[in-house]
């Protein structure tokens, strides 16, 4: 063990005492040993009060003695504490090093970061094992730090045992009430590793985000092309539903007076392909007016003039326009004694009636019943129709409503039909709900406010020719 400065400081009673004792003893030599000054002595002083006196000194000498000594074995244990301390301090290396960078104690730890046993470094400069731990690299850098907050913090490249390097952080803190200070050394090669680590993943997350926002920008434009694609289908199937009005309005008024003028003139067979013909061209133009009016609906423009109905009355005048379509089916109107107003628009009200009722008889089976029914519930009109038909799957529950959904979609619907029912239910500020269960039929509930409530938007003017087409 290196004794230091405080060691010494420590030891100074004892010294003191020490030469006490030998001045003591070479005066009481003295004293016996020469006769002539003794009896010198004798004559002038009393010799009781004499030796007295030396007793005293000599046991305040011994208790001197005793006090010094265990303040020499307290500071002993003071300093193996330190060392114990010091080296049970893992995995990090703590060292006291002199004033002048010479280490006075370390941990064993210094064997796992530097490959240099504790009794190689102790006795020997701090740079054995690192240079320079500066950040600053200023010349008094470290000193004035631990002048003015007490500790510093540095780095530095270890130099190990067997020729290698290792990045170190060196914390420098003072010693109280001593010279020198106390060292912690930390090997940092997992940290720094780390570091690497997270700015290598911080580059591969920013090279993503690059790539995911150059994919966002893609994404972005293919999109304003398909809204593109979609405006222009809209305005080009708009532009040929619109046409086809005109050359079959045309056929339909053909097919009136070939019917009026030569229809005694024809055969049965004959009569009933014309009226076939007139009832198809009549459906074909029923189709053009909804898929021009879903095309309205979709863009606000379909002008509503809404007023109290009663329901019964608008489903039984809807029923006189299906005609032989009911001739092999039961159909049943179910209200309340009481009549069941809605406030709707009741030209397109009796449409959305027509197509959910030729939507319902279509896919009951002939002698199967279809049922309307009416109620007032919960502050909303509800007008159910249900069928005996194969069911619905509830995978097409949504998309039976699309006007453009997928084919197989396609085969639970009556086309656009109920994709202008939704549509036009939803302007009135209601909505239409479906229940139904394979091999159990369908059940298409239409939900309507018995109060005004529309949703806000644009109502466009109504021209007198879609006003007289819709009638």
């Amino acid at each position: 063990m290196i004794i230091d400065e405080g060691t010494r400081k420590e030891a100074r009673p004892i010294w003191f005492a020490a030469s006490v004792i030998l001045l003591l003893s070479a005066f009481r030599i003295c004293a016996l040993s020469i006769i002539e000054i003794r009896a010198l002595i004798d004559r002038y002083t009393d010799i009781p009060l004499a030796t007295t006196l030396v007793n005293v000194l000599f046991f305040w000498l011994l208790a001197t003695l005793w006090l010094a000594f265990r303040e020499w074995q307290n500071a002993a244990f003071r300093e193996q504490e330190l060392q114990r301390v010091v080296a049970s301090i893992s995995p990090d290396v703590l060292m006291v090093v002199s004033s002048g960078r010479t280490i006075t104690a370390c941990n064993s730890a210094v064997k796992h970061i530097f490959g240099f046993e504790a009794a190689e470094v102790i006795g020997r400069n701090t740079d054995l094992l690192y240079a320079d731990r500066r950040v600053k690299n200023e010349d008094r850098e470290i000193y004035n730090s631990l002048q003015k907050v007490g500790f510093h913090v540095g780095y530095a490249s270890g130099r190990r045992k067997d020729g290698g390097t290792v990045p170190l952080e060196i914390v420098t803190g003072n010693l109280k009430g001593r010279p020198g200070a106390v060292v912690l050394v930390r090997d940092i090669s997992q940290r720094e590793a780390a570091e690497r680590e997270l700015m290598a993943a911080k580059e591969r997350v920013d090279r993503a985000n690059g790539d995911k926002t150059e994919a966002l920008e893609m994404l972005e434009l293919n999109y304003v092309k398909l809204q593109k694609l979609e405006g222009l289908k809209e305005r080009l199937t708009h532009m040929i539903v619109h046409d086809l009005k005109s050359p079959i309005s045309a056929i339909n008024g053909y097919l009136g007076i070939l019917k009026s003028q030569a229809g005694d003139k024809l055969d049965e067979e004959g009569s009933q392909c014309l009226s076939e013909a007139a009832k198809l061209t009549a459906h074909l133009r029923e189709m053009v007016i909804t898929l021009l009016d879903v095309s309205r609906l979709e863009s606000d423009q379909l002008p509503l003039k809404p007023q109290p109905c009663d329901l019964e009355s608008l489903v039984r005048e809807a029923m006189t326009l299906l005609g032989s379509d009911l001739a092999e089916k039961q159909m049943v109107i179910e209200s309340p004694d009481k009549p069941v107003l809605a406030f709707c628009d009741p030209d397109v009200m009796r449409r959305v009636v027509v197509n959910m009722a030729d939507n319902a008889i279509k896919f009951t089976p002939a002698g199967g019943k279809v049922m309307i029914a009416m109620q007032k519930a919960n502050g909303e009109v509800q007008l159910s129709f249900t069928d005996e038909g194969p069911g619905i799957p509830e995978q097409y529950h949504d998309k039976i409503f699309d006007h453009f959904g997928q084919v197989d979609a396609r085969k639970f619907s009556t086309g656009v039909g109920l994709a202008f029912c939704k549509l036009a239910v939803e302007a009135h500020g209601g909505r239409i709900h479906l229940r139904s269960k394979v091999g159990d039929g369908s059940t298409f509930t239409v939900f309507l406010p018995i109060k005004h409530r529309f949703p806000d938007g644009p109502v466009a003017s109504e021209s007198e020719e879609d006003s007289k087409e819709r009638s």
